[in-house]
């Protein structure tokens, strides 16, 4: 038996046991009325819920053309509600703790990096879509990680252990990748979202199969035989949308 607790594991181990917690928190979520409740905002938020939330207006054209137009109106109140929220754009200001000449001079130069961070990795609009998932969905989540796969390229020469020939790799240097998740895919320790911190979070990113080729050539073979399951876990909810081939979670 492997004592080692699961989250310390490395490679398809750990990849293994991630994609298990998922999917037993999702069977056990679907008779949950906190998820229950996400699940039905979800459908509502696409149109896909009571006819109470969305309407449809059909008239005749001059030319005896029938035109029908879908409202959706609770999309419509929640995209309001987010202009309330996150109409003014943020100005963020680094503030020295100290009041001497240095400290104000770093904080001058903290802020220009900070701002260009912002505009970079285009803050704005991944907080406002956090902010949209928040509103419509309970809850919404914005996660900052380092990808070592994207930022400016570099090359690296190393000695081959076994031939001592030096051979050249090209590398990226990294940056931060940020990005905002609905409570559809995030997944903890503790469901309830009043029980504090949990001990472990995972966050599931939807991507394109041929983007990680790219990435992982070595891993094409195992990569292209994965299945897409992009409607494994919303049921009836995302059956609507076409199951794209080349999405992998």
């Amino acid at each position: 038996m492997d004592d080692t607790y699961w989250a310390a594991k490395t490679g398809a181990d750990l990849a293994a046991e991630a994609s298990g917690k998922i999917q037993t928190q999702m069977s056990r979520g679907a008779s949950d009325p906190y998820y229950a409740t996400v699940t039905k905002l979800y459908a509502r938020y696409y149109g896909l819920g009571d006819e109470s939330t969305s309407t449809n207006m059909s008239f005749v054209g001059p030319d005896g053309q029938q035109i029908k137009v879908y409202v959706n109106l609770f999309r419509f109140l929640v995209q309001q509600c987010v202009s309330l929220v996150a109409g003014a754009k943020l100005a963020y200001t680094a503030v020295p703790v100290n009041t001497d000449i240095q400290s104000k001079e770093a904080s001058i130069v903290a802020t220009h990096m900070l701002r260009n961070a912002v505009r970079q990795h285009r803050i704005g609009r991944v907080l406002r879509q956090a902010t949209e998932y928040a509103v419509a969905f309970i809850e919404g989540f914005v996660r900052c990680t380092w990808d070592p796969s994207i930022g400016g390229e570099k090359v690296e020469e190393v000695a081959d252990v076994e031939t001592g020939e030096i051979v050249r790799h090209t590398t990226k240097d990294g940056d931060n990748y940020v990005k905002a998740y609905s409570l559809l895919d995030v997944f903890r320790a503790d469901f309830d979202p009043n029980a504090g911190d949990p001990d472990w979070i995972i966050f599931r990113d939807w991507v394109n199969r041929y983007d990680v080729i790219a990435k992982r050539p070595e891993l094409k073979d195992k990569i292209l035989n994965i299945k897409s399951n992009l409607t494994w876990d919303f049921g009836a909810y995302r059956n609507w949308i076409p199951e794209d081939e080349d999405k992998i979670a």
